[in-house]
């Protein structure tokens, strides 16, 4: 995030890596893991640093954004692979491009994304003990994330336009 919350965070973190002890670090968010790379780079304080990958963002760019942008975000996994001690995988597709396309060497886990069942239940909705929406009732739908191109705004955006009025 940027802004005065997005630089207390990051000071925070840094703080938190600089400070004593041997840490293991998992990063999900490849501006967070360029941070890691970075005060890695600048102290050897031997901390295990493994990054969740989700995507290989610079693919995505390459789609919808300049040459210099996409090239930008690829040296910036290039970055974050070269500094890592684990990558996650969140699927196995992920891991043959992380090998060829960056020369990741290192230990890989695939862990499929998924959540906690004791902490998260499914609500029951449409159905009759939970009625709401009726038929004619309206259904807000609301984004929450980046507005960057590949992030699924453009998806949302037309999927909207399949789905009936009440759909807003």
């Amino acid at each position: 995030h940027k802004g005065i919350y997005g630089l207390g965070y990051r000071c925070a973190v840094a703080r938190q890596y600089m400070s004593g002890g041997r840490k293991l670090v998992f990063t999900r968010d490849l501006t967070e893991a360029v941070q890691l790379a970075r005060l890695r780079r600048l102290s050897e304080r031997g901390h295990i640093v493994l990054f969740e990958m989700h995507e290989i963002l610079h693919a995505q760019h390459q789609r919808n954004s300049s040459e210099a942008r996409w090239k930008k975000t690829k040296a910036l996994e290039q970055n974050v692979l070269d500094s890592l001690d684990w990558l996650v995988g969140i699927n196995e597709s992920l891991v043959g491009p992380a090998r060829e396309i960056f020369g990741y060497k290192g230990p890989v886990l695939v862990e499929p994304s998924g959540y906690n069942p004791s902490l998260f239940r499914e609500l029951p909705l449409f159905c009759p003990e939970s009625p709401w929406p009726g038929e004619s009732d309206d259904v807000q739908l609301l984004y929450i994330g980046r507005l960057l191109p590949g992030k699924g705004v453009e998806e949302l955006v037309e999927a909207m336009f399949h789905l009936p009025e009440r759909f807003k």
